[in-house]
């Protein structure tokens, strides 16, 4: 039998039967195979939200606004896609729902850099916060997003006056919102990078 996901970031969606007695939970969610984490397969144990919190896991007496029955099926939080691609369409199509059917709730971007310049960035999260997206989002800026506006493609290393501007750069992404600096050392023209560039760089980021 194929087990279903319940997953606790779609909570709303998946009950409708209101307890009848005052509700000390919004939701309650009972019986399921909890994955919590901790290194077990599963725990099979009760699960109550309150205030978009869990506010209790184990065996709850208690009552739910939303009673969820998940005998037989699991109960798990959002996943992490920690190399998420999505940062381009996300404004777009803000629904993600390639993300969500497959239980990611939070997409981490910015592997191969974010989608907009550092100058952009600002902008850029604003847009998705007025329009809405359906999963969390952050991202991290490439080192090779301030080494191309200065250098192009080129192999050499920069000069001091131009190690300044990419620190600058990246202290720009930062203050923007990227969450830190990434690397993509095997793709031109990130491997051209030294170790020193990659240091001094990076300082920009550690502030």
């Amino acid at each position: 039998m194929t087990r279903r996901i319940l997953l606790l970031a779609s909570f709303f969606a998946l009950g409708t039967s209101a307890s009848a007695q005052s509700p000390d939970y919004d939701v309650v969610i009972r019986n399921g195979r909890v994955l919590d984490g901790a290194g077990n397969p599963w725990i099979l144990a009760d699960v109550a939200i309150k205030d978009g919190r869990f506010a209790k896991v184990g065996k709850i007496l208690e009552h739910g606004r939303t009673e969820i029955d998940a005998r037989g099926d699991y109960v798990s939080p959002g996943w992490i896609d920690m190399m998420d691609q999505s940062g381009s369409v996300l404004p777009r199509n803000g629904l993600a729902e390639n993300k969500v059917r497959q239980g990611v709730t939070t997409a981490i971007g910015g592997e191969g850099g974010t989608p907009v310049p550092a100058g952009q960035i600002a902008d850029y999260f604003k847009r998705l916060e007025t329009q809405g997206i359906s999963i969390n989002f952050g991202t991290y800026f490439s080192e090779t997003q301030t080494r191309v506006p200065v250098l192009g493609m080129s192999a050499r290393a920069p000069n001091a006056a131009e190690l300044e501007r990419m620190r600058s750069i990246m202290d720009t992404a930062m203050r923007a919102g990227a969450m830190g600096m990434t690397t993509a050392l095997i793709y031109p023209p990130s491997s051209f990078a030294t170790t020193d560039e990659l240091v001094e760089v990076a300082k920009a980021a550690a502030k």
